[in-house]
């Protein structure tokens, strides 16, 4: 007896639910921790920023970098941080994909710069990364 077409769609809506979200870059850079992001746009600013001030903290820090070609963003599931984003590529990933199955970005010349400003920012506890988004 053929399937219906609801069926049809029902099944195939099953099968594309359970396979996860895909993720279509890889990003390198510095990822800073959402307090560190706000306390940092809160001194460039000269008042107290909220997370809910995502603009706020986005515009303070990344006019800090753009002339470098250096973006600053938002990262991650959930629980968002942020990134001193120094370097991209388009990627065919999945939310959740394992960091081992990820190329590896190295650092370079724009990270250098990414390194000495936030030296000068006073911002410390970072390290350089490759993330999927």
């Amino acid at each position: 007896m053929p399937t219906s077409t609801a069926s049809t769609l029902y099944s195939a809506t099953i099968r594309n639910s359970e396979r996860p979200p895909p993720r279509v870059k890889l990003f390198g850079g510095f990822p800073i921790a959402k307090d560190v992001a706000i306390d940092w746009a809160s001194r460039i600013w000269g008042e107290a920023l909220a997370e809910k001030d995502v603009y706020l903290v986005r515009k303070s820090i990344l006019d800090k970098f753009r002339q470098h070609g250096i973006n600053f963003m938002q990262i991650g599931e959930g629980g968002v941080d942020w990134m001193v984003v120094t370097q991209y590529a388009p990627f065919k990933g999945y939310k959740g994909m394992p960091s081992s199955l990820l190329p590896q970005f190295e650092e370079g010349q724009k990270d250098a710069v990414a390194r000495r400003i936030l030296a000068e920012e006073s911002i410390s506890g970072y390290e350089f990364k490759t993330v999927l988004g």
